[in-house]
Formats: C-alpha cells, structure tokens, sequence
C-alpha cells in the first residue's frame, strides 16, 4: 500500500527470507545499523522513524521483535551511527539526538543550523555533522552535546564525505 513497506532479512547463502516487518513510509535511503542485538532502521519518507529491531525471530516479527520506536525527529536521509553504548542520528531538518540503544531512551537533542543528507561520520575521536550548506560540526562523543570545533566548505554536502589520512 502508498505510505508503507517491509524490511526483510534474508539468508545470504540461499536468498530465502528468514523474517520481515512493515514499517511506515517509503524510498528507505538511511543504512540499517547494527549493535547492542539489534537492528536500527530508519524508516524512510513520509513519516521518518527510527525502529530497534531484535532480528532473531522468524516470519512477520513485526507486533513480536520491535523492541522500541522514535517518532519525531528521525531522518529520512542521514544514516543514524552507533558508538559505543550510544546511538547518534541527525534529522533532516537538522535536530542531533543521542540516545541509549537499548531503549531508544534520549540522552540529550540539540538544533544545529541547516539542512543535512549527509550521515554522520565518526573519525579521529569526533562525530562530523555536514549540513547541506556546508557546515561541518564536530562533536565530542559521550553522554553530554559538546561541538569542539565548526568549519565551512562553499560547496556544501548531500552525501556524507570519506576522510583519509588522518
């Protein structure tokens, strides 16, 4: 139906599903993340979401293994990261949540400028933010919001940047 798809896990050896859930909205651009028994899906357009899924089960485990869901400020596009015992996602509009991978209970939200499509990036000890205008933040990982530095780059970011040579 318009406004709703299914995830599937699948075995790579066979091709055969081994389980499925509906979620809500459409054109799924985030990655799927892993960590903590879970997997962390972002649901797409339409209504972006952010479900914890327990991939253990078999078949529909859509009403049995959705083990938590956050249903404001969930990106459509940025893919969400996990590090360590916390997991980061950057909505579209620019709201920076952290939270507990295991509940999905927030830790902290905070606004930055912009626009961002770019997922963040985690690299030399910091979470790289890239808005579309070209702003990049760096944050200091942990239980507490804490932007160590901020540069700009004219050309701005629609896809997350690769680093090299730290």
């Amino acid at each position: 139906s318009v406004g709703a798809q299914r995830v599937n896990s699948l075995d790579p050896n066979t091709g055969k599903e081994l389980w499925y859930v509906d979620i809500p909205g459409f054109s799924n651009v985030p990655r799927v993340v892993y960590g903590h028994g879970l997997a962390y899906i972002a649901t797409g357009y339409m209504k972006p979401q952010l479900w914890a899924i327990d991939p253990r089960g078999k078949g529909d485990i859509t009403d049995s293994h959705v083990k938590w869901k956050v249903i404001r400020q969930a990106p459509a596009k940025p893919s969400p990261i996990l590090i360590g015992d916390i997991l980061y996602m950057v909505s579209d509009s620019g709201i920076f949540t952290a939270m507990e991978p295991k509940t999905g209970k927030e830790i902290y939200q905070e606004r930055l400028r912009g626009k961002f499509s770019a997922s963040p990036v985690y690299v030399g000890g910091h979470i790289y933010l890239c808005d579309q205008d070209g702003k990049v933040s760096l944050v200091k990982p942990g239980r507490e919001f804490k932007v160590v530095a901020q540069n700009e780059f004219p050309e701005g970011f629609m896809a997350s940047p690769a680093f090299s040579g730290q």
